[in-house]
């Protein structure tokens, strides 16, 4: 492993495992094995196919080149239809529009099998290059000739997405007459525009005055919604609306504005909608009503947007969701939240963390909420978070608190304290107080539920102590039957132990025996290792692959933790949309023994059942939920009454919300926001205003194209991605420039790339550059896609879009990454000249970049490969200026020291090598084949002393390897040559 001495010496194998992926080897490539021989057919064939290779491989621009070759060489070719269309779809799969549409310009006269795809990608240029008028006529003339295009939806597609395009255009310029054109020739639209273009056209008519038509294209746009996008439904309800008002028509606007509200109480526009009814009211002269209504609606905002915050975060919870559920509930826990919901969120965030396998967070979190907040810390909270102490192992603070615990609290409270005190003591390695406490435990609570395993413990302390009689009396009672498994076979095997201790050996085997019974009924290490990695898909969203874990597992058995890999079986059919399979999985469950695992399959069916609008069937499923869990219970009464609320029965909710608050004070659950709700729905205002504790105030706002297009941006850069969808949806239907739209619908696709839904947002962003190759964000686009590209390392095509970045826009670090992956790219494809010009341009001037420090060293063995070892030696010495990492360091100065020996400065390269050794001597492979390089430097100068000493250094350093063996042969070789010649 060893390298020769002289320029040509390799480096270190080790080179290839530090360096990152992508790293140049140290060692100048070996000579390609040469191409197969191709037997010639014909040159136009050859040819041919060279092109049509070139086209399959994805190598676009290359094959356009030897397409164009074809048709100049082979006019009459056998193939000149074929190849001229080819050359067409080249040019375009590489961006260039306007060369593709005049080569299948030039082709459509005579063109005959490849004429229907000529026509369609002559209306896809045309399209994209915004040439309506042609996209449109090569369109229209491809559906006419070629119904059965395979490509046809496409088509009508993009004359629907054309006639959109020119109705806004117009509606922009307030062309109403004509926008409606437009909209009506839009034809039957695919699903995703068919609203979009109802609405639009309801605008129109709006606009023109034709009011009875605009309703019913707005019905119509409400009719084709889908019940996934309700923000777009909210919408279209609102404009809807509007129209009633404006035709003068308050009765019934006045109902469809509280519709409007009632269905989306959290849309940008309900402030818009109250403000909207007041005046509905002044148009009927009723002006006290007016006065009324909007001193009622004022301080909504406050109250209820914090509520419904704590909700939606408990919703995420409850779904698994905890990294949306965590980003929700930190604003509350930060904010100024009622100090109830404050509480609840605190709490609530200490679950999510122990969720996420954090309970060392939880347990900070709650102590600084219990510092900031004493007051509203009591017992139960001092339990809860001396729990969380004591999972994170912050034994002395736990004991504090649970010490601090009243005597007159609950029984099932100073149960758990008293227990979870004695297990502190035992965990701290005091026997002899925590044996007290365990006896103290037993004494207040013998019906307790930690009983078993407090014998257990007192066995166990008495096991440590030597007295294994006393051992054997404790345990006997740790193991009645009936008990926890894990607490059977712990307790089995200690027993099993001071059985033989005691020379009492069938004892001891019938212990033995007792406890390999009940092996099966836990987990084996490889089953939670399993249950492990499908909880992981599930967190990151991968239902497919946890599902498939999750069903095979539950096959496996019919014990309690089968049913539970059962009901999660459920969870992930559900999450995928398949409620059927869901709904099955769940009533088999319902109808089982196992309590736990029913109740939890019946929420989840009456969750089903309400998704299904069947809320009544919903209550009737969760009133067979009967359980002890505080939690989970007033999670079921809180479903119960937003049932109500659906079915309208307000008094029924809000006599649920009171009693939640009445029976489950300490649940995780806030019912003040519902009971505000349901006042409101109930139109009891004045109990809305008695339960409300400030008014704000607020005057109703309205949103124009460019406040909307405010908050997307505001949205995208707080990566809130629930608001960036809402008012990116909103834009969708109010904005009237195409930029607006543009550049909300890149900045989800690149939030999608932050959030690591990486495959979804690079399609969206691809589509926006196919749709719009002008657009303002191309430059971002192209980059986006070109680094996915340079990640794949198809680095001829990560270079096609790279090398067309405007390298004057952004800071610094933007353009020292576009240097350093087009450098990569152009030294993996050859392009040496190149790739030295961008990285010395990197080196030069952004060697304060920060972003990629380990990748200097990458960029300094490329330069050492290029034999500019100047502007290498720079790129090793900034990386030992920024690295941190010891084995980086070492291995940039080892390199130092190559390209000063590959530059002929024998005595300074014996210098920097020698330095590996002196400063990293730790990192053995980078210090031992430093000495190795100076070595034989050494003996080459004929300082064969020296060059002896530093041999029998790496032979000492290298022994059983391959290195050894090496080592010793140059070592003899400089021991006889120093023989022969001494040393001065």
């Amino acid at each position: 492993m060893l390298a020769a001495a002289g320029k040509s010496q390799s480096a270190p194998a080790a080179a290839a495992k530090t360096a990152k992926p992508g790293t140049p080897a140290a060692t100048r490539p070996a000579q390609p094995a040469p191409a197969a021989q191709i037997v010639p057919t014909s040159p136009d064939q050859d040819l041919f196919k060279l092109a049509k290779g070139l086209f399959q491989d994805g190598l676009y621009e290359n094959a356009a080149g030897q397409f164009r070759r074809y048709l100049q060489e082979f006019p009459q070719g056998a193939n000149r239809e074929e190849a001229g269309f080819l050359l067409g779809r080249s040019l375009y799969l590489i961006q260039d529009y306007p060369g593709a549409l005049a080569v299948f310009t030039d082709e459509l006269p005579a063109a005959k099998a490849f004429r229907d795809q000529i026509l369609f990608y002559t209306g896809e240029c045309a399209y994209l290059l915004h040439q309506d008028e042609r996209s449109v006529s090569a369109f229209r003339q491809l559906l006419e000739s070629y119904p059965k295009f395979s490509d046809a939806d496409r088509a009508k597609r993009r004359l629907a997405q054309i006639a959109y395009r020119q109705g806004n255009r117009n509606l922009a310029l307030g062309a109403y007459a004509r926008a409606l054109g437009f909209y009506q020739q839009a034809g039957s639209p695919p699903p995703d525009l068919e609203p979009l273009i109802w609405y639009k056209t309801g605008e129109c008519l709006f606009r023109l005055g034709r009011l009875e038509e605009a309703d019913t294209a707005l019905k119509k746009a409400l009719a084709t919604i889908v019940s996934s996008d309700p923000d777009t439904a909210g919408l279209v309800m609102f404009r809807r609306a509007q129209l009633l008002a404006e035709a003068g028509r308050p009765e019934e606007a006045i109902p469809a504005f509280q519709e409007f509200l009632k269905a989306n109480p959290r849309h940008p526009l309900a402030a818009a909608a109250h403000q909207a009814i007041a005046r509905a009211y002044g148009e009927r002269d009723d002006f006290k009503a007016a006065a009324a209504y909007l001193r009622e609606q004022g301080p909504i905002q406050a109250v209820e947007q914090a509520s419904q915050a704590f909700e939606s975060a408990r919703d995420h919870f409850l779904l698994g969701e905890y990294a949306d559920a965590e980003k929700i509930l930190k604003g509350l826990t930060q904010g100024q939240a009622d100090p109830e919901l404050r509480a609840l969120s605190f709490r609530l965030l200490a679950r999510v963390y122990v969720e996420e396998d954090k309970a060392a967070e939880a347990a900070r979190l709650l102590k600084g909420w219990s510092q900031a907040d004493p007051g509203r810390v009591d017992d139960a909270r001092r339990l809860e978070i001396a729990e969380f102490l004591f999972q994170s192992n912050q034994l002395a603070p736990a004991e504090t608190l649970l010490q601090a615990i009243s005597p007159g609290a609950p029984a099932s409270l100073a149960d758990r304290a008293d227990f979870l005190l004695a297990e502190t003591r035992f965990r701290r390695g005091e026997p002899a107080a925590a044996e007290k406490d365990y006896k103290n435990y037993l004494a207040r609570h013998p019906a307790g539920p930690s009983v078993p395993e407090a014998w257990l413990r007192l066995g166990e302390i008495k096991a440590q102590q030597g007295d294994d009689a006393g051992a054997i009396e404790v345990l006997r009672k740790a193991t009645p039957a009936g008990a926890d498994p894990e607490i059977l076979i712990r307790g089995y095997g200690l027993l099993a132990e001071s059985y033989r201790k005691q020379g009492l050996v069938d004892s001891a085997l019938e212990a033995s025996e007792a406890q390999k019974k009940l092996l099966p009924q836990l987990a084996s290490a490889e089953e939670q290792a399993l249950v492990r990695q499908a909880e992981l898909y599930f967190r990151k969203g991968d239902y497919e692959k946890g599902l498939a874990i999750y069903a095979e597992l539950a096959g496996q058995g019919q014990t309690s933790r089968h049913l539970d890999y059962r009901w999660h079986q459920g969870f992930g059919l559900y999450r995928l949309g398949r409620l059927e399979e869901a709904n099955s999985v769940w009533q088999e469950l319902a109808a089982g023994p196992e309590e736990s695992s029913a109740n939890l399959a019946r929420f989840w069916l009456a969750r089903l059942q309400a998704e299904a609008h069947d809320f009544a069937g919903a209550n009737a499923t969760l009133q067979a939920i009967v359980t002890d869990e505080a939690d989970f219970a007033a999670g079921v009464r809180w479903q119960m009454g937003r049932n109500l609320e659906a079915l309208g029965d307000y008094a029924g909710a809000r006599q649920t919300y009171q009693e939640l608050k009445q029976t489950c004070p300490d649940a995780l659950v806030d019912t003040r926001g519902r009971l505000l709700a349901v006042a409101l729905q109930n139109e009891d205002y004045q109990g809305y205003v008695e339960r409300v504790e400030s008014a704000l105030g607020s005057a109703p706002v309205s949103f124009s194209e460019a406040e909307l297009l405010a908050r997307v941006r505001a949205a995208a850069n707080t990566k809130d991605e629930a608001e960036l969808n809402r008012w990116a949806r909103a834009l969708l239907l109010v904005a009237v420039e195409e930029a607006s739209v543009e550049e909300a619908a890149f900045r989800q696709a690149a939030l999608k790339i932050y959030q690591d839904q990486r495959e979804e947002g690079l399609k969206d962003l691809e589509k926006i550059l196919d749709e719009d190759p002008a657009t303002p964000f191309a430059d971002e686009i192209n980059l986006y896609l070109g680094e996915e590209l340079w990640r794949q390392s198809r680095c001829d095509l990560a270079l096609a879009r790279l090398k067309g970045l405007d390298l004057s826009q952004g800071g610094p670090e933007r353009i020292a990454r576009i240097l350093f992956m087009t450098g990569v790219c152009q030294g993996k494809l050859g392009h040496t000249q190149e790739m030295v010009q961008n990285f010395s341009r990197l080196i030069t001037n952004y060697a304060g970049y920060s972003s990629f420090l380990a990748e200097r060293l990458q960029v300094g063995i490329a330069l050492k490969l290029a034999e500019e070892y100047d502007l290498a030696i720079t790129a090793f010495e900034q990386a030992l200026e920024q690295e941190e990492d010891r084995a980086v360091l070492a291995e940039a100065q080892y390199w130092i020291g190559e390209c000063y020996q590959a530059q002929g400065d024998d005595h300074r390269a014996i210098t920097e090598f020698m330095k590996v050794s002196y400063l990293y001597p730790e990192q053995a492979i980078w210090s031992t084949t430093a000495k190795y390089q100076a070595a034989t430097i050494l003996e080459r100068l004929g300082q064969y002393q020296e060059a002896v000493r530093l041999y029998e250094m790496v032979v000492k350093e290298s022994q059983n390897s391959k290195q050894e063996a090496f080592a010793k042969q140059k070592l003899e070789a400089a021991r006889q040559k120093l023989g022969g010649k001494p040393q001065k």
